[in-house]
């Protein structure tokens, strides 16, 4: 695979900023010393950004540096470049502008430069640059070092990288928020391994979403011979064996294909409830299913209900019938036949591979399609 960067590294990039460098000035003291200390981490950074592909993981406070983790999901096959610090194009962290105010602006250096977790350059020196063109749906990621900013400096803009079409950086994200270490809002590592789980499940085309942590090749070809090898047996018989890959989630009728589970996009329940939790939302996603049965009228689909891990094992299993059936009973008011909607409950046995002890992200709703060769060992739903 050929691999380029070009539009990346703004992304899993790691900022180390401290609060005892004073200088000013764009590029005084930029050179970063070694031996600092970590001093705290920032598990849920908070920013914007202007690419819904891109995402910081975790920001480092370091006691003479900060480092910022970056992570982007190629949307198309493209190069993407990295500029060194030397570089009027470099990676930089700055304060918003104000008229009348100076601007303090911090070159970076980009570190540890990734994809799907195959290192491609442990540091980019000041003076070069390098080009990557990862595949569509590939993960870029990447460290970005910037020493300290003045202690009163509490949010910043970073840029860098090509300019895109409107004339902006290619990758930017605004009003970082930088934080001491004893901010509240610093969160946790469990924190954001859902924070970058729910950020997978945004792309359908992501080639790596069966990990939490950006995986390697080799790591995501054994997942799929895993996912593939429950094909030798009838969708029921499959049913009953516990999960071990993240499903995707349904975004499009496209996403629906025979003898794969979909999780159902914003159909969750509260606890200990068959309601759904933003009905709204849910019925948009529901109308996909719809949609699906519409479109191919001698189709059969299975529903798969489930909980969370806690409680009775056996109100469970009757909360997660219930909770599927509230989906099929909305495919049946829009006209659906239900003998086209097969329904089976879990309970608490089937937790999602990422949340296995526990999270309501296991309160959910899985669809999958019937093949043609499996259709008369099907029973029909309840």
């Amino acid at each position: 695979m050929n691999y380029l960067f070009s539009i990346f590294p703004l992304i899993c990039c790691l900022f180390v900023v401290n609060t005892t460098i004073w200088g000013v000035s764009p590029d005084a003291g930029n050179d970063i010393g070694d031996g600092d200390e970590l001093t705290h981490v920032d598990y849920l950074p908070r920013y914007r950004k202007t690419n819904l592909n891109i995402l910081i993981t975790k920001v480092e406070y370091h006691t003479s540096r900060m480092v910022l983790h970056f992570r982007y999901i190629a949307d198309k096959k493209a190069p993407i470049k990295f500029y060194g610090k030397n570089s009027p194009k470099s990676w930089a962290l700055e304060t918003p502008y104000r008229p009348g105010q100076t601007q303090v602006v911090k070159k970076a250096n980009v570190q540890n430069i990734r994809i799907n977790d195959r290192l491609q350059i442990e540091e980019l020196p000041d003076d070069d640059e390098v080009t990557y063109t990862p595949e569509k749906g590939d993960i870029v990621s990447c460290e970005i070092h910037v020493e300290n900013l003045p202690h009163f400096i509490k949010v910043v803009n970073l840029v860098g990288g090509e300019e895109s079409e409107d004339g902006t950086a290619r990758f930017s994200c605004t009003d970082i928020m930088l934080k001491s270490a004893d901010n509240r809002t610093l969160g946790n590592p469990q924190q954001m391994e859902t924070l970058i789980s729910n950020f997978y499940q945004e792309f359908k085309y992501i080639r790596y979403p069966d990990i939490k942590e950006v995986t390697s090749l080799d790591e995501e070809r054994r997942f799929a011979e895993k996912k593939n090898a429950t094909n030798n047996t009838t969708p029921i018989k499959n049913s009953m064996k516990p999960i071990d890959y993240m499903p995707s989630m349904l975004n499009s009728v496209e996403d629906l294909q025979c003898r794969e589970r979909v999780i159902l996009q914003n159909v969750y329940f509260d606890d200990n409830s068959s309601e759904f939790t933003k009905r709204v939302h849910a019925m948009k996603t529901i109308n996909v299913v719809f949609n699906y049965l519409e479109q191919f009228p001698d189709s059969k689909i299975i529903l798969h209900g489930h909980t969370d891990i806690f409680g009775d094992p056996y109100r469970n299993l009757v909360l997660s019938k219930e909770r599927v059936i509230a989906v099929k009973r909305v495919l049946i008011q829009k006209g659906i036949d239900k003998r086209r909607v097969i329904t089976l409950y879990h309970g608490g046995s089937q937790p999602l591979p990422r949340y296995k002890d526990g999270d309501p992200m296991n309160r959910r709703v899985e669809v999958e399609v019937i093949c043609k060769d499996d259709a008369l060992s099907v029973k029909e739903g309840d």
